[in-house]
């Protein structure tokens, strides 16, 4: 039929092209749905296909589409293995550099991580870097939580060098150092408070000394065991009890 011929493939592959040049979604999504694609791998004049462009124009829902339309294990399915000529970059990589990452995107990426073969998530640009520096640098947390989650494997590349000697979790605290303040490290100890209305506040709801005063609001007596005076008579507060424990509540009711 002429749909499949190689004239009519060029065409709806070069509108579709064309469509994507402009930023048009909704035209490049009705050609798709159109089937002006035959192939998963159709490619544009510089060597990328067009399912790598529709990814680094971020148009995810695109992306989606092609998916479905051309899964990477058929035949004329997309090759799920493209590689950036020059830069090493994988899908992985064009994905997680994206600037917009919203749902879509996300589930994107599911399917390609899940599609993708060991040596595709594991591969190295020319920086040395893997998908998770490049998801890193962008301060995308969710997909280091997302790989694991679904690859506990390769938990080890968070911890993987690049060629400047950076691991995607120390990518991911410089970034946060530089747009964001650190928090500040705890005191080692919180001041004491000094004055006699300060000690008086903080001494309301204490126990009393064993054969001291009653306490300010201690409304019940307790004789308890101590290890060098024997049983001693102590103040305490009644609803600090019953909060304390089920037993008091039961022993102190009414």
């Amino acid at each position: 039929p002429a749909a499949h011929s190689p004239t009519a493939q060029a065409s709806g592959s070069g509108a579709l092209l064309d469509a994507l040049s402009k930023g048009d979604v909704r035209r490049a999504n009705g050609l798709l749905r159109q089937g002006a694609l035959q192939t998963g791998r159709a490619m544009d004049r510089h060597g990328h296909t067009i399912f790598w462009q529709v990814i680094a124009r971020e148009m995810p829902e695109l992306a989606l589409i092609m998916l479905q339309q051309f899964p990477p294990q058929v035949p004329n399915g997309i090759d799920i293995c493209e590689v950036h000529a020059s830069r090493g970059d994988s899908l992985l990589h064009l994905l997680c550099g994206s600037q917009r990452f919203d749902a879509r995107s996300a589930e994107l990426f599911k399917n390609l991580l899940a599609g993708m073969p060991q040596k595709m998530r594991v591969h190295l640009n020319k920086n040395g870097q893997t998908f998770l520096h490049t998801a890193a640098a962008r301060l995308n947390s969710w997909i280091l939580v997302q790989t694991l989650s679904r690859d506990c494997s390769l938990v080890g590349l968070c911890s993987q060098c690049d060629a400047s000697g950076w691991t995607p979790l120390n990518l991911l605290a410089g970034h946060l150092r530089e747009r964001t303040r650190m928090p500040q490290e705890p005191p080692a100890a919180f001041p004491v408070r000094s004055g006699q209305a300060a000690e008086r506040g903080q001494s309301k709801l204490r126990p009393s000394q064993p054969g001291g005063p009653r306490p300010s609001a201690a409304d019940v007596e307790l004789e308890v065991e101590d290890e060098s005076n024997g049983n001693v008579q102590i103040w305490a507060h009644r609803a600090m009890l019953t909060k304390a424990s089920a037993r008091w509540q039961k022993e102190l009711k009414g």
